[in-house]
């Protein structure tokens, strides 16, 4: 048996590593449509005196709608200079269709008032003929002033037809323009049929910053955020920490001198603590196999004893395995080569937290 000479292990941790990525992952807001289709009903009779705000109306809400391929449609009522008999209360002036801004913009910006009556109740009856082109989700949107006329009709019994023809997919929301409180409790009349909405005050929401945009949100969209995908993993990265421990001639006992370079790695697993790490000792082929193994095996586990007895590190995470002198990573030939070759490595397999 060849006693060996004092020897200088370096011991270098390999490291496979895993990234933690802390916090929240970034989020973005998606917009989804919550109806299929909507249908304005305008109102353009004589008895709305101010007939420019239900059109600034109108234009602030084309401005604010996404477009999400609603299928929409507008229906104008009330006697214009196109518009004669009881026969022609309506008039379809845009849609059914997906809905554009452009498109949508150009049917509004002729509008004009009339001194017409308010045939609402013949009207909400002519507005299946854009709702019937829809998807089940139905928004009917009545823009009036809600005040009776010759040939009012009745708003109520028409909402209850237009309830019957479209379960419960349909919801009506009345928008008040210059209502009094007789008004407001008949658009409530009709809104309470199908039970998902209340009248607004046109006023109300065209005084209020945002207004008509909040009103249009509750009905036409949600915006659901929905979390990014999780950034593809890095490339594993490898850390070394080199340690130089040497060992008293075929001996395998850690001397008090070499404990801060251990501490190293004691510090770092304890920082990630999702670590193992195997203590693989080595030697150079200086010496009998069956001696080699052996001394490689009792200089691992001395780095391992020394990180549980010193440091405190689990053992169950350590593991200690010789090598011998079958993994050389220089040449034996030369004492440079073999001085790399008597060594312990740390391999540290884990998740690290960075």
């Amino acid at each position: 048996m060849l006693l060996k000479r004092m020897s200088l292990l370096s011991c270098s941790v390999l490291i496979a590593v895993g990234i933690v990525l802390m916090g929240i992952n970034p989020v973005q807001a998606e917009m989804v449509k919550k109806v299929d289709g909507f249908e304005l009903l305008v109102d353009m009779s004589g008895s709305l005196d101010k007939f420019q705000m239900q059109k600034d109306f109108l234009q602030q809400l084309n401005e604010v709608l996404p477009e999400l391929g609603y299928t929409g449609g507008m229906r104008v009522f009330g006697f214009t200079n196109l518009i004669s008999g009881p026969s022609s209360y309506s008039k379809g002036v845009w849609g059914a269709e997906i809905f554009s801004k452009a498109k949508l913009g150009e049917a509004i910006a002729p509008l004009a008032g009339t001194t017409g009556i308010t045939p609402l109740g013949p009207a909400m009856e002519a507005s299946q003929q854009e709702l019937g082109n829809m998807g089940p989700r139905k928004a009917l949107i009545i823009i009036s002033d809600f005040k009776r006329s010759v040939d009012f009709g009745d708003p109520a019994a028409e909402a209850n037809k237009l309830k019957a023809a479209y379960a419960h997919g349909l919801c009506i929301y009345p928008v008040v323009f210059e209502g009094d409180a007789e008004s407001m409790a008949l658009a409530e009349a009709v809104s309470d049929v199908t039970g998902c909405a209340k009248p607004v005050n046109a006023a109300d929401l065209l005084s209020s910053p945002g207004g008509v945009q909040a009103w249009a949100k509750n009905i036409f969209w949600e915006e659901k955020e929905e979390p990014k995908p999780a950034p593809p993993a890095p490339t594993p990265k490898t850390v070394t920490i080199s340690l130089h421990v040497k060992f008293a001639t075929a001996k395998a006992v850690v001397k008090p001198e070499y404990r801060t370079q251990i501490e190293e790695v004691a510090v770092f697993m304890t920082k990630n603590a999702d670590t193992k790490a195997v203590i693989e000792g080595h030697t150079d082929s200086v010496g009998k196999d069956a001696y080699n193994q052996k001394l490689s095996q009792q200089r691992a586990e001395a780095v391992r004893d020394y990180l549980v007895s010193e440091f405190g590190i689990d053992a169950a995470r350590l593991t200690a395995v010789g090598y011998g002198e079958t993994r050389p990573v220089a040449d034996n030939k030369t004492e440079e080569g073999r001085q790399q070759n008597r060594r312990v490595d740390c391999v540290i397999t884990g998740t690290i937290m960075e």
